[in-house]
């Protein structure tokens, strides 16, 4: 698979999208060399295989084939706490994450989110398990 790039690259999302994010950055390192990063985002996956993202316009969530560049931006788990990771930095969001194992449920003021197969995200009174989010996150060398 040495030669076959983007092979590896899809293999490598497939990977992270299943909770795999060891094996996902094994490969990422093969393609990309073995470089120290200094800034890793954890980005919040979906049950649909999209991000979450944050348009700041309408103070509303999200999923990437949704995402509005110009007026949105990804959402990153940081020590617990959400932010739109945007240009100009990381803006803290208003919500609050409950860990269950390797994935987490995400609470808003009137519920939690729930990703939606239309790539909407709405608040739900009750989360099931396969609504939670989980982290697309690489780890440092």
């Amino acid at each position: 698979m040495r030669h076959h790039d983007a092979d590896m690259r899809t293999l490598a999302a497939d990977l992270a999208r299943a909770g795999h994010s060891t094996e996902a950055t094994q490969l990422f390192r093969q393609l990309g060399g073995n470089y120290r990063q200094v800034f890793t985002p954890s980005y919040v996956l979906a049950w649909t295989g999209e991000l979450l993202c944050y348009d700041i316009a309408e103070k509303a969530f999200l999923q990437t084939k949704h995402h509005i560049p110009e007026r949105g931006a990804p959402v990153i788990l940081n020590d617990d706490d959400l932010y739109a990771f945007t240009p100009a930095g990381l803006i803290p969001l208003a919500c609050q994450t409950q860990q269950d194992g390797f994935c987490f449920s995400i609470h808003i003021e009137n519920g939690h989110l729930s990703a939606r197969s239309d790539g909407t995200v709405a608040p739900v009174s009750h989360v099931m398990d396969w609504e939670k989010f989980c982290v697309l996150q690489y780890q440092q060398t």
